[in-house]
């Protein structure tokens, strides 16, 4: 069999303190903003399994390798100092952004599985997606208080974690599991 899958996906937005003074820009209340302000990220998953059912036992294996496609924008405070104060020691401006913008990397996954059908109506199954380490690569542009934007190719170490899943499937009837 084969399957093309949407692995992971998800956006994230900070809430930005409107009353905030307009000195600073964007999300200023609170160190949370020297995490993400916004962030796009697709992870795209094609994969090719083989499996395997010894009827007898009613035990089935399977194993699916396949190719993950990850595409990553994000927007991100920062000071050119490491520290979370907007202002520079003369009280200029500090914090800048730092946009990476259509990052991508592929790394090759893995999926094995395995089922006891215990009855014709209950089974136990158990599967393993192993983790991937992308290298996101992209370009990256950057501003800091009132210097000019500047511009850098960037990457960004985005380790994805193994998952693990059981189930318990019980079919009603032929329609319904």
């Amino acid at each position: 069999g084969a399957s093309i899958h949407l692995a992971q996906a998800g956006n994230s937005r900070w809430k930005s303190n409107l009353s905030a003074p307009e000195r600073f820009p964007g999300a200023v209340d609170g160190v949370q903003r020297f995490g993400a302000i916004n962030t796009n990220m697709t992870i795209l998953t094609t994969n090719v399994g083989l499996a395997a059912k010894h009827k007898e036992s009613g035990l089935s294996f399977g194993i699916a390798p396949g190719i993950s496609s990850i595409r990553l924008s994000t927007v991100r405070a920062r000071t050119p100092n490491k520290t979370e104060s907007l202002e520079d020691i003369e009280g200029n401006l500090a914090e800048g952004r730092i946009l990476l913008e259509d990052g991508r990397d592929q790394g090759l996954s893995l999926i094995a599985g395995a089922q006891w059908e215990i009855t014709e109506t209950f089974a136990l199954a158990g599967a393993y997606h192993r983790g991937i380490e992308y290298d996101v690569q992209g370009n990256s542009f950057i501003t800091f208080g009132l210097a000019d934007e500047t511009q850098a190719k960037a990457s960004i170490n985005m380790p994805t974690p193994s998952m693990y899943r059981l189930e318990a499937i019980w079919k009603v009837d032929e329609s319904v599991t």
